[in-house]
């Protein structure tokens, strides 16, 4: 009897411990294949599944009413919402349409809000994955205080529909900016990817030969981009635009993935209250685990690092 017990005691921990290295492994999987981008907004079926349950506010057709430019040229005047795939595929137009756009500093829904300068200005890196965007966008919508603030969408790529998406919000002010220097305006040269990169450790005869990090690898656009896209929109959005030179509120720093809760600048308006002397507050926190065992009126103050941005 006790040999039986001690056996299947062993067949138990043996299952377990089996389910577990699963588990585990699947997670970590899962984590990879996201990071390379296979899991991007047409193939998160699950969420797009969930996509409909969003109502209806979600109107893409507000530009339906403007006439078709000259494929020759691209006009500012028009709605950015308005330009479809066929109007972005002469790169060198794109590039000049995306300059004057930056140039215009156009601030959406001020018939709405007014002129007065925000409390706050959210920046929200996009790239491409208007799913994970539409997210976020619903979870700000329930924001306490969004109409005292200026959300600004700076994007890497010059996606129709999500131009189309933004076009319709009326819930809060909002511009949008576009990174000029991407892979998707320099697909075949620097600073995008060039023919004559180096790829592998070792490599020899090509371009960046030279220029290995630390570890030995060399350039990669694709994460370098998300680097340079994220230091131009902080310099783009302090030195550039013209509502920055007036502003000395807090700037809220958020990417497409993210989702924020309704209390977001409630709370930091609170954070300001207690101490004016720091000038980073972390909002949020990609650690799954945390303890919330201290009092909740207690605000930790730590070294600074870059995940906590």
């Amino acid at each position: 009897m006790w040999g039986f017990y001690v056996r299947r005691r062993q067949h138990l921990v043996y299952t377990f411990g089996c389910v577990s290295l699963f588990v585990l492994m699947t997670f970590f999987l899962l984590r990879i294949v996201n990071y390379i981008g296979i899991f991007d907004r047409k193939n998160l079926l699950v969420i797009d599944l969930n996509r409909d349950r969003i109502p209806s506010r979600w109107n893409y057709g507000s530009a339906e009413n403007f006439t078709n430019p000259s494929s020759s040229s691209l006009n500012v005047s028009l709605p950015i919402g308005f330009y479809d795939d066929t109007d972005v595929k002469n790169l060198t137009l794109l590039w000049k349409y995306i300059r004057q756009i930056n140039e215009a500093h156009v601030i959406r829904n001020k018939d709405r809000f007014g002129d007065e300068p925000p409390s706050f200005i959210i920046i929200i890196q996009v790239h491409n994955r208007s799913t994970h965007l539409m997210y976020l966008i619903e979870s700000l919508r329930k924001v306490r205080y969004i109409e005292k603030a200026l959300v600004v969408f700076s994007h890497d790529f010059f996606s129709p529909e999500i131009n189309r998406m933004l076009e319709a919000l009326k819930f809060m002010r909002f511009t949008q900016i576009f990174f000029p220097y991407s892979q998707q305006l320099f697909p075949n040269s620097y600073p995008g990817p060039h023919p004559k990169d180096c790829h592998e450790r070792g490599e020899h005869n090509c371009l960046t030969q030279e220029w290995q990090d630390i570890a030995g690898n060399f350039r990669n656009p694709r994460f370098t981009q998300v680097k340079h896209h994220w230091l131009w929109k902080l310099s783009f959005v302090m030195d550039k635009m013209n509502l920055s030179q007036n502003f000395f509120g807090w700037c809220i720093l958020l990417e497409e993935d993210y989702v924020v809760l309704p209390d977001m600048l409630h709370v930091l308006r609170l954070t300001e209250q207690h101490n004016a002397s720091f000038d980073i507050v972390a909002l949020g926190s990609y650690e799954a685990s945390q303890s919330f065992n201290s009092p909740d009126y207690i605000l930790p103050v730590q070294f600074f690092f870059s995940q906590m941005l």
